[in-house]
């Protein structure tokens, strides 16, 4: 369990650095497409259920075996 909040912390910041590199370019695009607090969890939530759900898969296949 501990292994899956440490990922769910290590998506959460990269979904921020990305927020952050998007800013970054704000100047360049002439708007904002940098995400706020509560998109940056979902897409760290979403990333992280795919993830799970292609190793409970992985996992039952391997026990079918």
């Amino acid at each position: 369990m501990k292994d899956l909040m440490r990922r769910f912390h290590q998506l959460i910041e990269l979904e921020r650095e990305r927020s952050e590199m998007l800013k970054e370019i704000e100047s360049v695009l002439g708007f904002d497409m940098s995400f706020s607090e509560e998109q940056i969890f979902k897409n760290a939530m979403d990333t992280f259920k795919q993830e799970l759900d292609k190793e409970v898969v992985r996992e039952i296949t391997s026990w079918m075996k």
